[in-house]
């Protein structure tokens, strides 16, 4: 196992992660924050079918102010016909997509971690051969001095 190869796996994680629908739709509403988004233009963006449709309105999108979800009413578009609702993230979904964006990047940090850990060992492994080699040859050194002693 490469360098190369531990990156592409890492790399494959990270994709396999992205590809939660949830965690799209979570953080593509994050990087339309300030604009906001329409409707139709977060189904057109992941090409979702009914169902889809349905599961992320269910899970997303706040209906009354008692059940806050994690997209909310940003502002409306009265120049087109029908209005046009654009959505944003709540606090609530903010949150939600800053944890997860620290959880991934944590991930990231404790993999280096642990590769630097792996290395760490493997030198000291390596390290303590060479000492007991060392210690060894400096015995078979002393043997003659002895026999010579006697």
């Amino acid at each position: 196992m490469n360098l190369n190869s531990i990156k592409k796996w890492l790399r494959d994680k990270d994709k396999k992660a992205e590809e939660n629908l949830y965690i799209r739709v979570l953080l593509w509403a994050h990087e339309k924050q300030e604009t906001g988004f329409t409707w139709e233009s977060l189904t057109r963006h992941f090409s979702l079918d009914a169902l889809q449709e349905s599961w992320i309105r269910n899970i997303f999108l706040t209906t009354n102010y008692q059940d806050r979800k994690f997209f909310a009413h940003l502002r409306t578009d009265d120049s087109v016909n029908p209005n046009q609702y654009y959505y944003s993230l709540n606090e609530k979904g903010i949150t939600a997509a800053i944890n997860y964006k620290s959880l991934a990047h944590a991930e990231k940090t404790s993999s280096l971690a642990i590769w630097f850990a792996v290395f760490s060992i493997l030198l000291t492994a390596i390290g303590i051969f060479f000492q007991i080699k060392q210690t060894r040859l400096t015995e078979i050194q002393a043997i003659p001095e002895q026999i010579n002693q006697a």
